[in-house]
């Protein structure tokens, strides 16, 4: 084969050669190394494709014009010649299309009346979703992002205009600006009838599947069929809402703002199902980290997405629609990837994976070498670290459990007597959150003199690093009332028996404080009071103590269905006294012998008691006054407009008392009687002698002295043998001591000497007195002179046997005395 013939074949061959490289390289440069250099671009390439695409295969193309020439002057021999000008030439051809594709994508077909439109209009103002990533949403400076807005960069470039973006909250108001022609367009919206009435659609150019999301305790759900009875949440407006609605009547939708919040409320599990786009809820799964929501099912719907605009702007729809198809499939398919890649596209820096990888490996190594070596000593210790643990958990359980359930507060400070723990009772005592008080000083919390006076103690503690108790302390409450604090701590040390602080307990005594306050403010008062002086004092301190604006004091009847007022307190001024019947109050329960409180709803409980309707009282406490023998003699009320705070403070203190206030009321009692009897006492017209066990005069009334004619200073200590008559014998007078110690009483006639000397008859009462325990305690003896009764008597018996005129003796005085010498004359009988 001659040299010519060498040089064709291998003309051929190269040329094949060339023809099949250039045309891998264009594919190559079309589909791979184009798109990889505008990702490696970034944002800076976003929405400008065309532009790059055209920048770099110009520049490509102009290189091979200038190039090319030189390498072709260099060539001597005609094949190698031939051979190049055809390489260019085919170089050209293949580069053309590709160069072309920018120019092309440049250029789309309008009419003169669609030109003369854009024009006219300057800009379209687009309506968007602001939660429909990745299609379109707002960023976190504000700034709409999202396959839309690709598209609308693309078709600005393409058709010579500009969109500018409506600013609408949600999508619910993006679809009413549409519809009420405040926007002129949708940049990505799915057909439906409903928004067919007001707008017109360009053919999709993305379509998206709608699948039903819900918790992972649903594993599969299937299809729509199977939501009956489920609450399904879907984004109001949406397409999906309109299908739904329109084609699943029973279904149990609840429309939502938008798919984060749809998302939300399934996986707290507000919702059942969320039903929507399958790249956007995929999107905010991942963005919110909602682990616990997956895809449970598909639907026949998608959402292929179109662009839309306002139904009397049908040119804009023609207009987008030329400018959509201008778009080569290949910038079509790179901006889905590219939006789809901002979730499920992550470059894996396979380096870092490996270090990280034999990191991990060695750590595992060590560890399970440490933990071969180690496991012996392990088990060993691990049965005792078991028992101290649970040791250790049971006292922190008590401890924790003590210092939640305590009433009490518990703190610690550190060696500069600075809180480093305190309970959560303190805000119950003191107003005050834990965390408000850490760092802070005990005294921190007293007023001014309180803590200095305080320091002093508890620098003397802290010194000595003493246990200590009892310290009492007053602390200003957040609100700003004060607070009486006791106080008991013990130092804390650590192992090497370095001081760290004290631990303590603060425990609340200001209602104790306040009973002691009480009790000495009052008494002197109450000690030395008395009467109707002792209980107006009573009653105006117990209101200033409970805090309360009515107090009143008051004394059973003796009939027991009413009470009358000894005292009483309204608004811190005593007020006249009342009586007032029990029934339908509830003091009627207290004088039935037991303490009443109604800390609050006392008028719905007593809708009859008229006093505490019309004064609009809210609480009630009361406790009854008893005598000696134990029964119900009155009562002390207290009430107010309020309820009552601490029962137990208002218990104790009218408790305390409760004993004074009752002996107080059964004195006066026993006064009264006392005034009565001795009323009857010194007005009586008998004669009333009492003396003692002994028969030693102890006290005698005027009518006695009248009678007898002793004065009393002349009888008091002596025995009443000293008026005795000498008419009686021995017998008699042994009859009356055996009467009184039988019977307790004697009654009947006895003769009496006056002072003169003067003998009279008397009718004479004779009572024994027994004290609580039933012994003898007095003689009281009430007689009356009956003189004029035996002259009566005499006079009458005279005027019976005698003559009034005559003096002498009657017939009846001589049939008496002859019957009675009959008497004595006749024989005794045999």
């Amino acid at each position: 084969m001659n040299n010519q013939n060498i040089n064709r074949f291998t003309y051929s061959f190269l040329f094949a050669l060339v023809v099949l490289s250039t045309f891998c390289l264009a594919i190559l440069w079309e589909h791979w190394v184009e798109p990889y250099l505008l990702h490696l671009l970034g944002e800076e390439a976003k929405g400008g494709h065309e532009k790059w695409h055209y920048v770099i295969t110009t520049t490509l193309f102009l290189m091979l014009s200038l190039v090319l020439p030189f390498w072709l002057a260099m060539s001597k021999e005609n094949w190698t010649y031939r051979y190049k000008v055809n390489t260019y030439v085919l170089a050209l051809v293949l580069l053309l299309p590709v160069a072309g594709n920018a120019a092309v994508d440049e250029m789309v077909l309008l009419t003169a009346e669609e030109k003369q439109w854009l024009f006219e209009q300057q800009t379209i103002r687009v309506a968007l979703d602001p939660d429909w990533a990745p299609v379109e949403y707002k960023d976190k400076e504000g700034n709409y992002r999202g396959m839309s807005l690709d598209y609308l960069e693309h078709l600005e470039k393409l058709l010579n205009i500009r969109f500018e973006v409506v600013k609408a909250v949600t999508w619910q108001e993006a679809v009413a600006a549409v519809q009420n022609k405040r926007a002129d367009m949708f940049a990505s919206v799915a057909r439906t009838s409903q928004r067919e009435k007001y707008a017109l659609f360009t053919r999709p150019y993305v379509s998206m599947p709608i699948n039903i999301f819900a918790r992972n305790n649903i594993s599969y759900i299937g299809d729509l069929r199977n939501l009956a009875g489920k609450r399904v949440a879907v984004v109001d407006g949406y397409a999906i809402h309109d299908w739904l609605k329109n084609e699943y009547p029973e279904l149990q939708l609840v429309p939502v703002e938008s798919p984060p919040e749809g998302l939300k409320q399934v996986s707290k599990g507000s919702l059942d199902v969320f039903v929507g786009n399958a790249v956007t809820s995929n999107y905010y799964l991942g963005k919110l980290s909602l682990d616990n929501v997956h895809a449970v099912g598909e639907t026949p719907y998608s959402n292929d997405q179109a662009m839309a605009v306002r139904d009397d702007w049908p040119i804009l729809a023609g207009i987008l629609q030329k400018g959509l198809d201008a778009i080569p499939q290949s910038e079509h398919d790179l901006i889905f990837t590219r939006w789809m890649s901002i979730q499920f596209e992550q470059a894996i820096d396979r380096k870092l994976v490996w270090q990280i990888l034999v990191v991990f490996i060695v750590v595992l190594l060590s560890i399970i070498y440490w933990n071969v070596t180690l496991r012996k000593k392990v088990q060993q210790r691990t049965s005792q670290y078991q028992v101290e643990l649970n040791k250790r958990r049971k006292s922190e359980a008590r401890f924790r459990n003590l210092v939640e359930s305590t009433s009490d507060w518990i703190w610690e400070v550190g060696p500069d007597a600075l809180y480093s723990y305190v309970s959560p009772k303190v805000e119950e005592l003191l107003g005050y959150k834990p965390e408000e008080l850490l760092g802070k000083s005990p005294l921190d919390l007293m007023p001014e003199s309180e803590a200095e006076r305080v320091a002093e103690k508890f620098g003397s503690i802290f010194t000595a690093q003493v246990p200590f108790h009892g310290l009492e302390n007053i602390n200003r409450h957040k609100d700003g009332h004060l607070v009486f604090i006791e106080t008991a701590g013990v130092p804390i040390f650590d192992d090497n028996g370095t001081f760290q602080g004290y631990r303590g307990i603060d425990r609340d005594i200001t209602e104790r404080q306040r009973l002691v306050n009480f009790i000495r403010d009052t008494a002197s008062v109450i000690a030395t009071g008395a009467g109707e002086t002792f209980f107006r004092d009573l009653s105006v301190k117990l209101a200033n103590a409970l805090q309360m604006r009515y107090v009143h004091v008051g004394e059973l009847t003796t009939d027991g269905n009413h009470v009358k007022t000894l005292s009483v307190c309204f608004d811190q001024q005593i007020v006249d006294n009342f009586e007032y019947t029990l029934a339908g109050t509830p003091c009627e329960n207290v004088t039935q012998g037991r303490p009443c409180a109604y800390p609050s709803g006392v008028r719905q409980q007593f809708p009859d008691d008229k006093e505490i309707q019309e004064m609009g009282f809210e609480s009630y406490i009361g406790i009854p006054l008893y005598s000696a023998e134990k029964e119900a003699i009155g009562l002390i009320v207290a009430l107010d407009s309020k309820p009552l705070k601490s029962i137990e403070f208002a218990s104790s203190l009218l408790e305390v008392f409760s004993v004074r206030a009752s002996a107080e009321m059964e004195r006066l009692r026993y006064e009264s009687e006392l005034r009565r009897a001795a009323g009857v006492f010194e007005n009586t017209t008998e004669g009333v002698v009492i003396t003692d066990t002994s028969v030693k005069i102890i006290a005698v009334n005027k009518a006695f002295c009248e009678i007898s004619g002793y004065s009393e200073e002349e009888v008091i200590g002596e025995n009443p043998r000293m008026w005795k008559s000498e008419q009686h014998d021995e017998s008699f007078y042994q009859t009356i001591w055996a009467s009184l110690r039988e019977t307790g009483r004697w009654q009947g006639e006895i003769w009496n000497r006056r002072k003169n000397g003067d003998v009279y008859p008397a009718w004479m009462t004779i009572d024994t007195i027994r004290d609580e325990k039933g012994q003898l305690d007095q003689f009281v003896s009430v007689y009356s002179d009956i003189s004029a009764i035996k002259e009566s008597e005499e006079r009458l018996q005279f005027l019976a046997h005698h003559d009034p005129l005559t003096k002498l003796p009657n017939r009846l005085l001589f049939s008496a005395r002859l019957e009675h010498a009959l008497q004595h004359a006749r024989p005794p009988a045999k």
